[in-house]
C-alpha cells in the first residue's frame, strides 16, 4: 500500500464528446482494473 494511489472513479454514462482515458498501472502484480460499458435498461430509459 505504500506506493498506492487512491483515484476518483465516476459512475454514468458519458455524452458521445466524453474523453476517453487509459488506467494505465505499470506494475501489475497485485493489481485487478476491471472495465466494461454499460448495459442500457429500459427502467433507465425514460
Amino acid at each position: 500500500m505504500r506506493d498506492s494511489q487512491s483515484l476518483g472513479l465516476m459512475v454514468g454514462t458519458p455524452d458521445d464528446h466524453a474523453p476517453l482515458w487509459l488506467i494505465l498501472n505499470q506494475r501489475l502484480e497485485n493489481c485487478r482494473i476491471t472495465a466494461a460499458p454499460s448495459v442500457e435498461s429500459e427502467r433507465d430509459v425514460g
